[in-house]
């Protein structure tokens, strides 16, 4: 998906942007009895990996050209990881916890954002073609 005045550079600030949000998030403690019910807390899992790996997918696209689906696994793989890093770090943060339950929240929530911006990519490099072939 390319928007209008965001160059390659400004997608890996973004990227780095969000990532850097996400790790000082988990590296803080949680105040004791606050934290969120578990449905909520594995959909905000869910939801903030998924942007993490729609974020890392869209950074990388530019120098992928025709490699839809290795972007998107290559990013799934790495979002994965770093979710299971993620968890065995917060091992070390007073009041956090590490939880299998949360690093497959993640690992679904960065297959739905790779999927969903694979999907896009797809439809939107037909519909470029599609437009190209068109008659004038």
């Amino acid at each position: 998906m390319s928007l209008p005045g965001i160059g390659p550079r400004a997608r890996w600030v973004i990227l780095a942007s969000y990532w850097l949000l996400l790790f000082v998030g988990s590296s803080l403690p949680l105040p004791v009895r606050t934290g969120p019910p578990t449905g909520i807390d594995k959909l905000a899992h869910g939801l903030a990996y998924a942007l993490l790996a729609w974020l890392l997918c869209w950074a990388r696209e530019s120098k992928a050209t025709g490699r839809t689906a290795r972007v998107a696994l290559v990013s799934l793989l790495a979002v994965g990881t770093y979710g299971a890093l993620d968890e065995l770090h917060q091992l070390l943060i007073p009041t956090r916890s590490a939880e299998l339950a949360d690093w497959v929240a993640d690992v679904v929530g960065a297959a739905a954002g790779a999927g969903s911006w694979a999907v896009q990519r797809s439809l939107s490099r037909r519909t470029a073609a599609g437009a190209a072939k068109a008659p004038e």
